[in-house]
């Protein structure tokens, strides 16, 4: 479903009441140029000042902006803030992360959860992603965690995230995949085999190679250091 446009003057304001609450903070607004799953603004903090980012920060910066505009309804979540104007039924989200943040920067970091801020930083909204994937890469992606976890153990296994990109692309790929077990086996099949021929794009983090984390690498590859040699991917085995 399309999000709506929203006319200028909500950005302004919301723009002039983070600017109360953060003087020092840049924010952004992603007008003409939103992706397809950006928030409508950024506010980006200095990362001396705000070296950890998370439900604190975003909560602080709610209420702030909540005195500023007692009568919007705004929603904290872990690095986003959604306001929505009761008598225009005007919808925004503003997300929260730090100022300088790159995509290559993104890449750099082996861990996922390290990542998060930093693409909060740009903008990108990872729940708006979740929320609108397809049901059967969803599925798909539940079935791959459980079976890596199986297979690799918690320590090597790759969160849930990196599952749902797989199928999401697999989907893209291979549009007659009909069913779920097709999409999970598939993945099963090939993930291991495309490491460092293509990257894994992130969609709602343009530029972003998923296989770059280290928990990726590990389970394409087998560098944990315990292991001597590549491990044998085993093959899928149905789940229900």
């Amino acid at each position: 479903m399309p999000r709506v446009l929203i006319p200028r003057k909500y950005y302004l304001l919301v723009h002039d009441c983070l600017k109360k609450v953060e003087s020092q903070a840049t924010i952004n607004a992603f007008v003409s140029n939103r992706g397809k799953y950006q928030s409508d603004m950024v506010i980006q903090l200095d990362r001396k000042q705000f070296p950890i980012l998370g439900p604190d920060t975003t909560r602080a910066i709610a209420i702030g902006l909540q005195k500023n505009m007692p009568h919007v309804l705004l929603k904290p979540q872990r690095y986003c803030i959604d306001l929505e104007f009761p008598v225009n039924e005007i919808q925004m989200s503003v997300q929260v992360g730090w100022k300088d943040a790159t995509v290559e920067e993104i890449n750099s970091e082996p861990e996922y959860e390290d990542r998060v801020p930093l693409r909060s930083s740009l903008g990108y909204d990872e729940q708006r992603f979740m929320n609108s994937a397809p049901r059967m890469a969803s599925i798909s992606a539940v079935l791959l965690e459980k079976w890596a976890l199986k297979n690799y153990g918690k320590e090597m296994a790759p969160p849930a995230m990196y599952w749902l990109v797989h199928s999401y692309r697999m989907m893209e790929t291979y549009p007659l995949f009909d069913h779920h077990q097709i999409i999970f086996g598939s993945v099963v099949d090939k993930f291991a085999h495309m490491y460092g021929k293509v990257p894994l794009d992130n969609p709602y983090c343009p530029g972003e190679d998923l296989n770059t984390l280290r928990l990726a690498r590990n389970i394409c590859l087998g560098t944990n250091p315990l292991w001597t040699e590549k491990p044998e991917l085993r093959k899928p085995k149905a789940v229900e």
